[in-house]
């Protein structure tokens, strides 16, 4: 794949050789920036944004591993017990890791996701320096600023869900596959980075499939060797995960998994898609610039590459939401190699100075909805000490021998890490399998006041409000989040 690159292109192509424009000192302030990034969004990562549904949905499994040792979800409901089968089990069973060596905190939770973002971008930067991709130091650092502040980027690890272990993998994929010509034992690190992908997340398989045949309108044959090994490591992880789910006693783990996949949402779709300011900049910037360019040839390495990869951002949404579905946080699979694409055309000398101004304006006027508005929330949460006031609250209204029911909605679930650490039987989001279990439960939390008769309804017995608090900022939602109130419930 590497060799054809090298063959089919000029000293001005994208891709034909290693980056001799890259400055030894810019790599090194690209990697201290990265540091830099990395440590912020670590200390940071309890302030915002608030845990929600999926993370928790998706921390729970994790954390009853590291907790109790058994790989279940009070959260799940059938599909929890006796073993958790909502998703496939790559990042549960990292994050339990995590857990087991750094603790059970959301910081833990959500830096796992830091840890493999920032892995995940050095390697994107190694490639674009060994293959000279971008060839100004402008265009580097402006694709590297995107990486860091994107909208959905910023979505993608800076929560406790499983999607960017899946997005590590296929930079990881994407990184052995262009190496494996020149190192055929990369082709060891193609083969496992395919194997894991079935683990980490069906959603992978479009995607897969997709930058298979853009590889393939790019190099031809000489990608044929690279694809068999891929498809030969997707086939063995699924066939190897299966056989360790079978012997656990579950026949079918894809078929369960499948269970649970909601139906498609077009709402969730514009919202990754035409409501995502980084993805509409980075098509926007890449169509201006077509439109604008004056000598660029459809033969140029650099144009095909460019075009394909803005071709990919806008064929993976539109796959994806037809095989399955497409949401927010898979929307680094399209605003990543359509980024990329658009900062290349962009660059391009041939561009006028009018459509070039314009289109890196667009894509950085898009990043300031991403991690700076972030920034502004984290200083608002961090001033008012915000998850310390819920954890003060939450285990002041409930004691270790409670048996404790989150409400499932985003507000409640503000109060799960404390608990989860805390009290030794809870459930958090469903109500007990068992209906012996419901008179067990002692403590509710809830969004709202006056909920002492729907408490009754659902769990019997009666209930009287020991608690409310309001949490947040008290204006400016938009840029600071939204303020959400809490009431705890105690059976009497």
């Amino acid at each position: 794949m590497e060799a054809n690159v090298k063959n089919s292109t000029s000293s001005t192509s994208a891709l034909a050789s290693p980056a001799k424009t890259c400055v030894r000192h810019e790599w090194k302030w690209m990697v201290a920036v990265l540091f830099i990034f990395a440590v912020f969004n670590i200390v940071s990562a309890p302030y915002s944004p608030t845990p929600w549904l999926d993370e928790v949905a998706y921390t729970d499994p994790g954390a009853s591993l590291a907790l109790e040792g058994t790989f279940t979800s009070t959260l799940w409901a059938e599909r929890g017990t006796p073993l958790w089968t909502g998703n496939v089990p790559l990042h549960q069973l990292a994050l339990a890791g995590f857990f087991k060596v750094f603790g059970f905190s959301c910081r833990v939770a959500r830096s796992a996701n830091v840890v493999y973002y920032t892995l995940a971008i050095l390697l994107i930067c190694q490639m674009i320096r060994n293959y000279n991709i971008l060839q100004t130091a402008r265009a580097r650092w402006l694709f590297f600023w995107i990486l860091l502040a994107g909208t959905g980027l910023t979505a993608l690890y800076r929560n406790g869900r499983y999607d960017t272990i899946g997005c590590l993998l296929y930079v990881g994929w994407v990184f052995c596959s262009l190496q494996s010509q020149r190192r055929p034992l990369m082709l060891l690190g193609v083969g496992l980075a395919a194997s894991l992908m079935p683990a980490a997340g069906l959603v992978l398989g479009p995607l897969l499939l997709v930058s298979g045949i853009a590889a393939f309108f790019l190099w031809r044959w000489k990608a044929f060797r690279v694809l068999m090994i891929t498809g030969i490591g997707a086939i063995s992880g699924i066939l190897i995960m299966q056989f360790f789910y079978q012997r656990l006693g579950v026949p079918c783990i894809f078929k369960e998994v499948l269970k649970s996949n909601n139906p498609l949402v077009m709402s969730d779709f514009t919202m990754a898609t035409i409501k995502n300011p980084s993805y509409l900049a980075a098509i926007a910037a890449g169509i201006l610039a077509i439109v604008g360019l004056q000598r660029l040839h459809w033969r140029e390495a650099q144009a095909r590459t460019a075009f394909t990869l803005l071709a990919l951002g806008l064929l993976v949404p539109v796959v994806m939401f037809v095989v399955g579905r497409y949401q927010f946080y898979y929307s680094w699979m399209a605003i990543i190699p359509a980024s990329l694409g658009a900062v290349m055309l962009v660059e391009h000398p041939s561009v006028p100075r009018f459509a070039r101004i314009t289109g890196v304006s667009l894509l950085l006027a898009a990043t300031l909805l991403g991690l700076p508005r972030r920034c502004i929330r984290i200083m608002a949460a961090w001033e008012q000490d915000q998850p310390g006031a819920v954890s003060r609250f939450a285990l002041k209204n409930a004691s270790p021998s409670d048996v404790v029911f989150l409400d499932a909605s985003m507000e409640a679930f503000a109060v799960y890490y404390p608990l989860r650490a805390t009290v030794q039987t809870g459930y958090w989001g469903e109500l007990p399998v068992n209906k012996a279990d419901l008179p067990k439960i002692s403590v509710v939390f809830l969004p709202k006041t006056g909920g002492e008769a729907h408490l009754h309804e659902i769990l019997g017995g009666n209930w009287r409000q020991v608690d409310s608090q309001e949490f947040g900022a008290q204006k400016l939602g938009f840029f600071l989040g939204s303020r959400f109130l809490l009431t705890a419930y105690r059976r009497f």
